[in-house]
């Protein structure tokens, strides 16, 4: 995104504006639990809220990805009501952006072109925010019906294998 866009007047604002919301993605994802609830509602909205000026400015065509990015950190950080919540928040984001871009484009491209553009990258923001969201809830009923053990708690074959032959020649 930065490369197509390095000749543009709008760079340095982009720059700043993309490094703000990945420093934001970053704080956010190594806070531990215990602490984030006290910046859960500020920094993903912020990140979010970051998308609309970044995917305006944009001229690469390549920023639905940004939103994308920005939806999955946060439901996959969120308790399930509040992906939803963010989900629906990261395709507003999107719908604003790409939105007002459209607007902008309007009189130097042909409108089927932008509404083509429009339209089909809006479906791939939904269909992406949809199947990450419905994977987090798959994996909670996973959870919740004992059906899935994280990999930290598993024990390989051969180890447990091992612990019983020293535990019956004991």
């Amino acid at each position: 995104m930065l490369a197509e866009n390095a000749g543009t007047e709008a760079y340095k604002t982009l720059l700043w504006l993309l490094t703000i919301s990945f420093l934001i993605m970053i704080v956010y994802n190594l806070l531990p639990e215990k602490k984030r609830f006290i910046t859960e509602p500020l920094l993903p909205m912020l990140q979010l809220i970051l998308c609309i000026p970044i995917q305006y400015l944009d001229v690469s065509g390549d920023n639905l990805f940004l939103s994308i990015i920005a939806g999955f950190s946060v439901i996959n950080q969120t308790r399930l009501s509040q992906a939803k919540v963010y989900g629906n928040g990261a395709l507003g984001t999107y719908l604003l952006g790409s939105t007002a871009r459209t607007i902008f484009l309007y009189q130097d491209a042909e409108m089927s072109d932008l509404v083509r553009y429009f339209f089909v990258n809006t479906i791939v923001v939904l269909l992406a925010l949809l199947a990450f969201y419905t994977l987090k809830m798959q994996m909670i009923t996973s959870i919740h019906s004992g059906g899935y053990i994280p990999w930290c708690f598993r024990v390989p074959a051969k180890r447990h294998q091992r612990r019983e032959i020293v535990r019956s020649h004991s």
